[in-house]
């Protein structure tokens, strides 16, 4: 710690870090480990909750393809502890509020769900969002394991093997980036009008509404209205997406934070928010002139560290 950190004290005597890290999935973590290997004090908050909670292996991710989530997270953990500047914590996130500034750089008073205020001169968001399932009986018992919503992420384990698409809307880019993987590919149509380019592919439709999903050993049936049962190795679905932080709402509405007609919030190509000093990566952000995010381990990667030396070349920039 430099003699300026060990000055610096807010007015409430809240303790002071460089960069307050918000999440402890791969962009949090990452983000973390970049601004503490130079000597800036982090703390990394973790509130325990992870969108890919319930996949057992995660895949396209070089060094570490076919690796459980968990895993990676308790290697990072291990890896941030080695370094003093870091200071892990499991809890979560209530409120961020800018504070006074301090040689007119930004400061922010963060609250945590135990009870204590620290004061901070970045915030890095990397809290994830939440996945709302389709409302179909099943789907929640299966997602990320049978159930998925990325070829990327979960095509190649369905190789050579009947696939399904719940909607049109999801298929008409699906179905051409699964055709080569799997055997067959079957449509759910979920009533929704099918374009005549999906039906010159020449796709099993579907068309009564899906009630239920259950696994039966080797894959899935999916039971449609009017009594007729389909077997599939795996379904493909795609899921309402929504900020996990509750506070994201807040810093939108009291700071002016950014956010995209998808609900993710906005970034430059360095992780800069629309509200100095806070900095945002992962699948909860979205860079400049895309739709969405490209939803992976690795791009959670980059966007963390990206976020991570941006903070701290901010930081030291003049004014």
């Amino acid at each position: 710690m430099t003699e300026q950190q060990k000055q610096e004290k807010p007015a409430n005597n809240a303790p002071h870090y460089d960069a307050v890290v918000i999440g402890g999935g791969p962009a949090g973590l990452q983000a973390a480990l970049t601004a503490g290997r130079v000597h800036r004090t982090v703390l990394q908050v973790d509130s325990g909750e992870y969108r890919n909670a319930t996949v057992t292996e995660m895949h396209n991710l070089i060094g570490r393809d076919g690796t459980a989530p968990s895993d990676l997270r308790a290697a990072a953990l291990e890896e941030l502890g080695r370094y003093d500047t870091i200071t892990s914590r499991r809890t979560s996130v209530e409120s961020i509020a800018r504070a006074a500034e301090v040689d007119d750089r930004p400061r922010f008073a963060v609250r945590l769900a135990d009870g204590d205020e620290v004061s901070t001169s970045a915030v890095i968001l990397a809290t994830g969002i939440r996945d709302e399932l389709p409302a179909v009986d099943g789907i929640a018992e299966s997602w990320g394991g049978r159930i998925a919503n990325c070829p990327f992420c979960h095509g190649h384990e369905f190789s050579g093997q009947r696939v399904g698409i719940l909607g049109v809307m999801l298929a008409t880019h699906q179905a051409l980036m699964l055709g080569p993987i799997a055997s067959e590919l079957v449509v759910f149509t979920q009533g929704e009008d099918v374009p005549d380019s999906l039906r010159r592919e020449g796709i099993e439709l579907v068309d009564g509404d899906v009630e239920r999903v259950a696994e039966n050993g080797g894959g899935l049936t999916i039971s449609c209205a009017g009594g007729r049962d389909v077997e599939v190795s795996g379904l493909f679905v795609m899921p309402q997406m929504h900020q996990r932080a509750a506070f994201v709402a807040d810093l939108e509405r009291d700071l002016g934070l950014e956010i995209s007609e998808g609900g993710f919030v906005r970034v430059d190509e360095r992780g800069r928010t629309s509200v100095p000093g806070i900095y945002a990566a992962g699948d909860m952000a979205v860079g400049p002139n895309l739709p969405m995010p490209m939803f992976s381990v690795g791009n959670a990667i980059g966007g963390g560290l990206a976020a991570g030396a941006t903070s701290v070349a901010d930081a030291i920039m003049p004014r």
